[in-house]
């Protein structure tokens, strides 16, 4: 367990979050972006190579593992609901530095260039391989995932 913050909503990773098959080990979190759309939604990047969209209103409550109270004894933990997850990484990838999402970044400033009414974020960018491979992705939205917006390259 771990020493609580009073307000404090963790944003963990569990078993129901992950595919089947994946390992849960390797899903530890490198950034985190919150969409400036409605203060809801969170997005963060993990070792795995996925991107994980999070709802900040739907929780759940858990006690297996929850945080210490003051008193000592052990509080509910809330855990935040994972909306949806995106493996931004290539297939081809292999080790787990180039699989590692190290950045994630909501370009707010695009959002009214979606047109979609289902769009439940703006569009969005991915750092990978070390921020070597910088990807655009369109929004996350409740038809379809998002794809990856590609660039001429020069």
């Amino acid at each position: 367990p771990t020493a609580g913050v009073p307000g404090m909503i963790p944003l963990k990773v569990t078993a129901e979050d992950v595919d089947e098959g994946d390992d849960l080990t390797v899903a530890g979190s490198n950034d985190l972006a919150w969409s400036n759309r409605d203060a809801r939604h969170v997005l963060t990047g993990h070792d795995d190579g996925k991107v994980r969209l999070w709802d900040l209103t739907s929780t759940r409550t858990s006690t297996a593992g929850g945080a210490e109270s003051a008193g000592g004894g052990e509080l509910p933990s809330f855990l935040i609901r994972c909306l949806a997850q995106l493996n931004v990484t290539s297939t081809a990838a292999s080790a787990v530095q180039s699989k590692r999402v190290t950045r994630v970044l909501f370009l707010s400033q695009y959002e009214d260039s979606t047109n979609s009414k289902d769009s439940t974020t703006p569009p969005f960018l991915t750092g990978t391989d070390a921020n070597r491979t910088i990807t655009l992705w369109s929004s996350f939205s409740s038809g379809s995932a998002p794809a990856d917006i590609r660039m001429p390259r020069r």
